[in-house]
Parts: C-alpha cells; structure tokens; sequence
C-alpha cells in the first residue's frame, strides 16, 4: 500500500498573518510565491517574476493606495492602483495620453484689426481650422459660435466649413468681435480656440506746410496706421513742412517727443483740437500736433 503524504500546517510570512496548508513538499514553492504575491499588494510593489526570470508582463500586476505626488508620463498626480496589469502600467506610463487641440483658426478673407465703424460682412461665411492628434477627437462635436449664438454644431473635423453668421457686425467704437471653435476629447474634455476681429481708431501722420489743418487736411495726410495709442514711432519722408502727428484725445496726451536718430528732445507746438468724421461715418475728437520747426528731411518722431 503506497504511502500516503502527510498533511502539513505551515504559517507562511507572519508579518502578513496568513496562513496556508502545504500537501506536498512540492508545493511550499508555490506557497511561498503566493505568499510573495500577496505581500507585494500590501506593501505596493510589483509582482514576483515570471517563470523565465524577466518581470513587467503576464499576470503581474501593481497595487498602490497611496496617490502618486506628480505627473509621470501619462500617469497623472492623484492616481492610485489597485491590481493594475504591468503591461498597462508600462503603457501608461511611456505612451501618455495624446491630447488634441486646435491648432489654427480662422474666417477667411477677414482682416483682424479693421476701423472703428468698418463691418464684419455677415451672411455665409468660410471658417477654416487645423488640429492635432485628431484621432483622440470625437466625432461629430465640432461647434462654431460667438458669445451665447452657435452657427454651427454636430460638425465633423473637416477643417473647411461654411457658416451663417447672420447680420452684418459693426461696432462704432474700439471693441473686439470673437468667434469660437470647440469639440470634445475622446475624455469628454472639451476643446477650443478663438478667432477674434479688433475695430481700432486710426492715427493720421505726415508733412504739410500749413501751421494748422482742418479735418480735410488731417484725412489727406500721408500716413495712417490702425492704433490703440499714441505711442509709436512716426516716420516721415524728407521734403518740406511742419510734421503732423495726429489721433484721438481719448488716447490722451503724450509725455515725450524725441527724434529718434539723435535722442534729442523734439519741439512741438501745443495741439489743436478737430473733429474728425472717417469714412464710415463714425466722428471723434483728435490732437493735431506739429512740429514747432519746419524740417525739411527725413525724420523719426517717437510719442511716450
């Protein structure tokens, strides 16, 4: 009669207080990797190693209660793990999370900075955009809008469509018209970027021989920028004549006039004050300033 083995108690890893029952002497191997196993759950350490001696694949997996304190990879501070496959903690942590943004926007053939009075065309209008990582993009969640009115929703990331934008879109003083486009992540985060157009007031520069001018005059300078201020640099061609600088009073007086070229202080009358009307109809009252010299070359002027 063969024998039979002996049934054995054994108290395996006390620190843990488990214990197991060993049947054969064969198995105290296997006990003790489960014991090994069980421990590394509670202490938060990976797994033991597989059969063939390398670690991180298989079964093994990682268990840590303990939030981690930062970013790592594509592990984001705050995380915990409870028996989570080495595999994807390998993964996780090389290969983060793509997120897709929005990498351009526009409507075409729109300038962003226009006159104070000056129209945003309504009616249909073309918007284009780019984006990256597009794959992590949902489909279909494309949104096109401006304040509290969607133009356009449920969209595919196309890049290319055309939108009603309703009326015509004129501001009579310097303000800012934004449009926005957003979508969703394949996280449900949503994404965006705006487009916006600016309405600005115009300077007005050049030589003239006269000592003052009136609002004609001002209008037929030579130059003329788009500005939000004073502040600048003015140039002015040679040829004869006081130098003009010209803007709104709403910008307020400057501080410093200074040629540029020298870095000598530049003498300049006290300014006239005259209304002006732009081509859109919209008035307002400028400084006119002028030089208190007639200078017949080329000269740079800058306000401060």
């Amino acid at each position: 009669m063969p024998l039979q083995p002996q049934r054995k108690t054994a108290k395996v890893k006390d620190n843990l207080n488990l214990k197991t029952t060993i049947n054969t002497k064969h198995n105290i191997g296997e006990a003790t990797m489960l014991a090994d196993s069980l421990e590394a759950r509670v202490l938060g350490i990976p797994g033991p190693k597989g059969d063939d001696g390398t670690g991180g694949g298989g079964d093994e997996s990682y268990t840590n209660f303990t939030p981690v304190p930062e970013d790592i990879g594509g592990i984001e501070a705050g995380e915990t793990f409870d028996d989570v496959p080495l595999q994807t903690m390998w993964d996780k942590l090389l290969y983060p999370y793509q997120y897709p943004t929005f990498t351009n926007f526009y409507m075409g053939g729109q300038s962003t900075v226009i006159e104070v009075g000056s129209a945003i065309i309504g009616g249909v209008r073309n918007f284009q955009w780019s984006t990256n990582n597009a794959q992590n993009i949902k489909i279909n969640t494309i949104e096109i809008s401006s304040g509290s009115s969607i133009y356009y929703n449920n969209g595919a990331n196309d890049g290319n469509q055309d939108v009603d934008i309703g009326s015509d879109v004129i501001k009579t003083s310097p303000s800012t018209q934004t449009y926005t486009i957003k979508s969703e992540n394949s996280r449900d985060e949503i994404l965006s970027r705006n487009y916006s157009v600016r309405w600005r007031w115009s300077n007005h520069f050049g030589n003239n021989n006269n000592t003052s001018l009136t609002e004609s005059d001002i209008l037929g300078l030579s130059d003329n920028a788009l500005v939000t201020g004073y502040s600048g640099i003015y140039s002015f061609d040679a040829g004869g004549g006081y130098k003009f600088i010209c803007y709104p009073v709403s910008f307020g007086m400057y501080n410093k006039a200074v040629d540029v070229d020298t870095g000598f202080g530049m003498a300049m009358e006290n300014p006239d004050i005259v209304n002006i009307t732009n081509v859109y109809g919209i008035d307002d009252d400028y400084y006119v300033h002028r030089t208190t010299n007639f200078i017949n070359g080329a000269i740079r002027i800058q306000l401060s």
